[in-house]
């Protein structure tokens, strides 16, 4: 579902966010799974998205999602974090 509705790199679909927000909790494991996901499309819009449900089980995935190769999974993930009441430094 995340790699159909995220073909925008910098983050998923407002409608495909909103859809796995409603979702909530049931989707907090297969976002943390699409965090390591080797398409680069698919993984800022995990970040957000976990932040956006705000479910703690995802503190430790963001934290490593932090030091992602690419810059859009770092810069979400640390949105991500603060959306969940963690201080990034």
């Amino acid at each position: 579902l995340i790699k159909i509705l995220g073909s925008d790199i910098e983050e998923l679909p407002r409608a495909a966010v909103g859809s796995l927000k409603k979702i909530g909790e049931p989707a907090v494991e297969l976002l943390i799974k699409a965090l390591g996901d080797k398409d680069k499309a698919v993984r800022p819009g995990a970040a957000w998205t976990l932040g956006e449900i705000g479910d703690t089980r995802a503190l430790e995935s963001l934290i490593k999602a932090l030091e992602d190769d690419y810059d859009g999974v770092c810069w979400r993930a640390e949105e991500a974090l603060e959306m969940l009441g963690h201080e990034v430094e």
